[in-house]
């Protein structure tokens, strides 16, 4: 993401200007090691049971291929006694309505300066450009009306394809000749943002067809990218 982009994130990933920091879980994770071992009849230690309260399963909606498996991830949400002791809500107002699910503009250093530079409206309607972040919210939680948090999972921009990355056999990065000026790529890269920060919801479309009229004015995507293994999947055929 240019100078604005959070690395892809190993063992965690953190927000400096949010307190809460997400801890990934390299597989096998210790909750399907105790279930192993409850099946097979071993006794579980108390850092299996600790493992096991602790770290949450997020699932991700995306075919799996032969070339790209499921984007599935576990993780802990640290202070994990401070997140999980906040309520959980459906949905939170701030001059609008965001409800788990949605997908949603998040404004960054990057895309304020520039704002504070324009110095103008157009239109009535804000202009999304290439500096704001987009992501989909998976959970919201409160300490009380000043304090709302969400867990997002980010939405790529092409040019976000970090070095390396797997595609089909084939090393690429950045854009790709098929992406389009509105296409996005999902992702399992979760962060804790602070609601403030979500200037807007927006429409984002998963595109599995060939006609235009789907995704039109909106923005779309067809792949999805695994930042734990650094796979991206294949380009649907049409």
């Amino acid at each position: 993401m240019s100078d604005r982009k959070r690395p892809c994130p190993k063992e965690q990933d953190i927000d400096a200007d949010c307190p809460f920091t997400i801890v990934y879980k390299a597989n096998p994770p210790r909750a399907e090691e105790k279930r192993e071992k409850e099946k097979n009849g071993k006794t579980c230690t108390r850092r299996d049971r600790h493992d096991s309260k602790h770290f949450q399963l997020q699932t991700f909606d995306f075919p799996r291929t032969s070339a790209f498996k499921a984007m599935d991830v576990y993780y802990v949400v640290q202070p994990s006694n401070r997140w999980l002791g906040m309520t959980r809500y459906k949905n939170f107002r701030n001059g609008f309505t965001c409800t788990t699910g949605d997908f949603v503009v998040v404004a960054n250093e990057q895309s304020i300066k520039r704002q504070c530079t324009e110095n103008h409206v157009q239109d009535g309607n804000s202009k999304l450009h290439d500096d704001h972040w987009i992501a989909q919210v998976l959970e919201i939680r409160a300490l009380d009306t000043f304090n709302i948090y969400a867990r997002v999972s980010w939405m790529y921009r092409p040019h976000d394809i970090p070095p390396g990355t797997l595609r089909s056999r084939t090393i690429i990065e950045g854009r790709q000749p098929y992406h389009g000026p509105r296409e996005l790529i999902m992702s399992n890269h979760m962060d804790i943002i602070d609601v403030m920060s979500i200037k807007e919801t927006t429409d984002v479309r998963r595109w599995i067809g060939s006609d235009d009229e789907e995704i039109k004015d909106a923005f779309y995507y067809r792949q999805a990218y695994n930042c734990r293994s650094r796979v991206l999947s294949p380009v649907p055929r049409t």
